[in-house]
């Protein structure tokens, strides 16, 4: 039985979902930065689309996720400059 990426993801651990949301932060950046969108217009985009997907999880999870996504971003814009 096939089961849905959410749900496959919510049978996971915290460190599970955590990964997810680094791993999906990077292709969304990738994808926006590939756009031609600019380095705070990639951020804005990135993390309107995780906080909305976010919103049902409690604060604590919601803020633990957020800090995964920004890592993420991080990652693909190549901040912080060495």
């Amino acid at each position: 039985m096939l089961r849905s990426k959410a749900e496959e993801v919510s049978r996971g651990t915290p460190q599970d979902m955590i990964r997810a949301a680094a791993l999906g932060a990077r292709v969304a950046a990738r994808h926006c930065h590939a756009a031609g969108l600019d380095d705070t217009d990639v951020r804005r985009a990135v993390i309107a689309r995780f906080r909305d997907d976010l919103e049902e999880l409690d604060p604590w999870s919601q803020e633990t996720l957020m800090v995964a996504v920004q890592e993420g971003i991080d990652e693909v814009l190549g901040w912080p400059a060495d």
